[in-house]
């Protein structure tokens, strides 16, 4: 990844386009044979817009189009392994920046934007290897972190009303001590779930991986299940909470950091609103 400039204009699919010159030094070409978009902003009208713009852009069908990174990851590895397609190319890209109220210091102070992109292909060789990937969502929890509008529960003339503007329910709202307690229990418990379905050892795990949200949220769970807190990667003290990409980005700079060795056990865990959540094992 790179870090690049704030601009107030910028879109979800710029920081999508972003990452050619990274594809093509990568070999990424319009040989993928789908895209698989991560995009939290789908929540609220946008998923499928940016979608179309990604697959234009790189000429891929199909395109697959879900709320975190590690569900497009799980299915695009299922697609591989079924033999489906051949090779995916997962993006990830989130303006989160453009849903925070000015005066809303409870979110506006924990987000960034940002964008990732990896590939998957099926290979016989050496390299990192997706084990496993697991997946659940609770939606009773889904507006403890969302935009209230526009939406089909008003019953309005028009998709926004002046209304809608003057009371902020165009922007991010958050119950932070629900995300927060949320978070730590499902986060843990996919550390756990994952390791012990693939028969691993959960203190064997040579790096973990969780998603950026709350550095307290990582140390939380950490003391929970008596892990070292050196184990764990974090990113959020530099970047914020950038939403579905931040665990490509922190596993980006853990690489390049020497933090990741072949063989190692990579253990990522996600959560997210609606509330959904993930967890995967990876070899390096």
């Amino acid at each position: 990844h790179r870090d690049l400039p704030s601009s107030p204009t910028r879109r979800s699919s710029d920081l999508g386009f972003f990452l050619e010159p990274m594809s093509k030094a990568n070999g990424w070409g319009r040989d993928v044979f789908a895209l698989a978009v991560a995009i939290q902003m789908l929540l609220w009208g946008v998923g499928q817009p940016f979608s179309g713009a990604m697959a234009d852009k790189y000429g891929t069908a199909p395109v697959m189009v879900v709320g975190l990174l590690l569900y497009a990851l799980g299915l695009a590895s299922a697609l591989i392994e079924a033999g489906q397609i051949g090779r995916a190319l997962v993006i990830t890209a989130d303006t989160y920046s453009k849903f925070m109220a000015a005066d809303d210091s409870n979110v506006r102070t924990i987000f960034g934007d940002g964008a990732a992109a990896s590939v998957l292909t099926s290979t016989s060789g050496k390299g990192p290897r997706v084990k496993d990937v697991r997946i659940g969502c609770q939606g009773s929890g889904a507006r403890n972190l969302w935009v209230p509008a526009p939406g089909t529960d008003f019953k309005c003339e028009f998709r926004v009303e002046p209304w809608m503007i003057d009371e902020g329910l165009l922007f991010v709202h958050m119950n932070g001590r629900a995300v927060f307690q949320h978070a730590v229990k499902q986060l843990a418990s996919e550390l756990v779930e994952i390791t012990k379905r693939n028969g691993l050892d959960l203190q064997a795990v040579d790096l973990f991986l969780l998603h950026q949200a709350n550095l307290r949220i990582v140390e939380a769970v950490a003391d929970m299940l008596k892990i070292p807190l050196e184990k764990f990667h974090n990113t959020i003290q530099k970047y914020g909470n950038t939403t579905a990409a931040s665990i490509p980005i922190a596993l980006t700079e853990a690489r390049d950091a020497g933090r990741v060795r072949d063989g190692d056990l990579i253990v990522l865990a996600a959560f997210g609103a609606g509330f959904a959540w993930a967890g995967c094992a990876i070899r390096w």
